[in-house]
């Protein structure tokens, strides 16, 4: 029986939500059945988990350095050409995109080759939170044209799909809903927790309150720090948790390093044990302008952990307010401090979050749920 040939394209193989469903649907997809092939460009921050991926895949993988997630008109041309002169070799029977950037690249490129079947993943989307006006309109009619070579567009919740339909990306038919699935975090050793606890300068009687994100506008990371900043005003039983890196991290730093409570501001940089870290909060934060899903927050509950987020994106769909946490408007530093505050105040409500939002993931966010899903969607792409 002659196998499917697909080749999936992502911009970077870094921690975060596309690259890890990337690895969950090539372990979901039967090596008898598929020959799947990877090209992923420029990468910096690999988890473990996905460097021994990336090794496992060695002779089904292809690193192109001029694929990059940030506009460079010289490497996206650069890109653009290797990808079609690596389609054109390898003669693939789908082609299927992660990300703004490698699906508009990935689909040009398939386009140009006259390759019909063609699957993107957008992993949410930059029509807002990321760039001006004018930019998000650009890249909305660009979408909107991409779309119409594209056979399906798959999200992963309701709410990305209503967002989608509202800005007339696409029509109805050809997006498909497959709901994220996660692979279950260990809950971390006691011991090791204690440990990272004194290393980190954590009193033993103080809460914890984290963000595990990237630190970019559009993630809400300034919100998050003028929050604990306000909190801290009101409380000193309480330290704040930053874990991850980017563009916001030094300005942030600055805001914290001239308030008097500075020690309660922790930042920890990017951390291959991030998922090790939430085991020591009490509350998780996802303050996003825009988010697909926010893999962090069912990662979160996964582990017992309350949570706060935003009403944003796919959001609404993973934490149901006042069951599982609390939602609130995006950019709101009030609110969130509010919410903050009361739910430290609130321990019988923390561990009904915790416990509700265990039992959420466990049956709607799994990863066999997923993984069916996606055997699904290439099996009605091979037999169209």
């Amino acid at each position: 029986m002659k196998k499917t040939k697909i080749i999936h394209v992502i911009t970077r193989m870094d921690w975060g939500g596309s690259p890890d469903i990337v690895r969950q649907i090539f372990t979901s997809l039967s090596q008898e059945s598929f020959d799947i092939y990877l090209i992923f460009g420029l990468t910096k921050n690999s988890t473990r988990q996905t460097k021994d991926f990336l090794r496992e895949l060695k002779d089904k993988s292809i690193y192109l350095p001029s694929l990059r997630r940030e506009i460079n008109p010289l490497m996206d041309l650069m890109a653009f050409f290797e990808l079609c002169r690596i389609f054109y070799r390898l003669k693939p029977d789908i082609i299927t995109t992660h990300t703004a950037k490698a699906g508009a690249l990935g689909r040009l490129a398939a386009f140009c080759l006259g390759l019909k079947k063609v699957i993107h993943f957008p992993h949410g989307n930059i029509f807002y939170g990321y760039f001006n006006k004018i930019i998000s309109l650009f890249i909305l009619k660009a979408e909107q044209l991409l779309a119409i070579i594209t056979s399906r567009i798959i999200v992963f919740t309701e709410s990305e799909k209503a967002i989608l339909l509202k800005l007339g990306l696409a029509k109805e038919e050809k997006i498909m809903i497959i709901p994220a699935g996660i692979d279950p975090l260990p809950y971390p050793d006691k011991e090791w927790l204690k440990k990272e606890r004194l290393s980190l300068g954590i009193q033993e009687e103080d809460f914890v309150v984290g963000m595990v994100s990237r630190l970019e506008p559009v993630k809400g990371a300034d919100y998050f720090i003028l929050a604990a900043l306000q909190v801290l005003e009101k409380r000193n039983d309480v330290c704040f948790l930053v874990v991850g890196e980017g563009s916001l991290r030094a300005k942030l730093e600055l805001w914290v390093a001239n308030h008097k409570k500075r020690d309660k501001i922790i930042f920890t940089g990017w951390r291959e044990d991030a998922g090790s870290l939430m085991g020591l909060m009490d509350i998780l934060v996802q303050p996003s302008l825009n988010e697909a899903i926010g893999r962090v927050l069912l990662q979160a509950q996964g582990l017992g952990i309350a949570v706060i987020a935003t009403q944003a994106g796919g959001i609404p769909d993973i934490v149901c307010n006042g069951v599982t946490g609390i939602l609130i408007p995006p950019a709101e530093t009030a609110k969130l401090t509010e919410a903050i505050v009361s739910l430290l105040s609130d321990t019988a409500k923390r561990e009904a979050f915790a416990k509700k939002g265990g039992e959420l993931v466990k049956d709607r966010f799994s990863m066999e749920v997923m993984a069916k899903g996606i055997r699904q969607l290439y099996k009605e792409e091979v037999y169209k």
